[in-house]
């Protein structure tokens, strides 16, 4: 049965007020198998991200938010842009450590960027990489 985590107190972005709970479910509940969460792969993955801001309910689609694991709560933001909104959180368990960022328009999710630290084949250096994916048209 999937979990859920809560920021525990509203905070504020600009005059609006928001909430941040995340969904979460043992990774060998994964619909994909546990190979499918690349990014953080550690004990848990995201089944769902809802945002409450001022009263209004923004939820991250599924398929943007399964391939990633064990998501740290405690470093989750929202942020204004000219537009929408700017959900930024970290997560990831000792091996491999990410940073997601989410851009909302109009209440829906526009693009993602996942950049994640993690060692090389080798195992001797860290590398940074991200990924972009759009879910909306790009303008």
């Amino acid at each position: 049965m999937p979990t859920k985590a809560a920021l525990p107190n509203m905070k504020r972005v600009g005059a609006d007020r928001y909430s941040i709970s995340f969904q979460t479910a043992p990774l060998a509940q994964h619909p994909g198998g546990a190979q499918a969460v690349v990014k953080g792969g550690g004990f848990t993955y995201i089944s769902g991200i809802r945002l409450t801001v001022d009263g209004q309910t923004m939820e991250i689609p599924t398929r943007a938010c399964t391939d990633l694991g064990d998501p740290m709560e405690k470093t989750a933001k929202l942020g204004q842009s000219a537009d929408g909104y700017v959900l930024q959180f970290s997560g990831g368990d000792g091996a491999e450590a990410y940073m997601a960022r989410f851009i909302l328009k109009n209440g829906t999710l526009a693009w993602r960027r996942i950049t994640w630290v993690g060692p090389d084949d080798t195992g001797l250096r860290l590398m940074s990489h991200y990924k972009d994916t759009w879910y909306a048209p790009k303008r």
